[in-house]
């Protein structure tokens, strides 16, 4: 019979799909962005099917590396949310519906 860990055993964890998602493993800047911006939608990230959150990514490099136009690194990033946050609205809307963010989504938040 298994029991429920106690606050001494239990120890801080995160998966591989949650490293994936954040862009902590392998690094990736672009994946930290977006994860990051689906937060501020209200999106949990960690629920997306990973060919639809792969297509977001995508997505976003597409907005950030051919539309976004200005020179730092972090206004365009900021400039390629906007633009994906326009184009892909109704995805978004779709999923907060499907995918809410709830306590979970903000463990890794950074």
């Amino acid at each position: 019979i298994f029991a429920a860990p106690t606050g001494s055993e239990r120890r801080c964890f995160t998966n591989w799909w949650q490293k994936w998602v954040d862009g902590a493993n392998p690094d990736s800047p672009h994946a930290r962005v977006v994860a990051r911006f689906l937060r501020d939608e209200g999106i949990d990230p960690y629920l997306l099917p990973r060919d639809e959150l792969e297509e977001f990514r995508k997505n976003f490099l597409t907005e950030q590396r051919w539309f976004a136009k200005a020179e730092d690194e972090d206004t365009k990033n900021e400039e390629a949310c906007k633009l994906l946050k326009d184009k892909k609205s109704h995805v978004l809307s779709q999923w907060q519906a499907l995918y809410p963010l709830t306590g979970n989504g903000l463990a890794s938040r950074g």
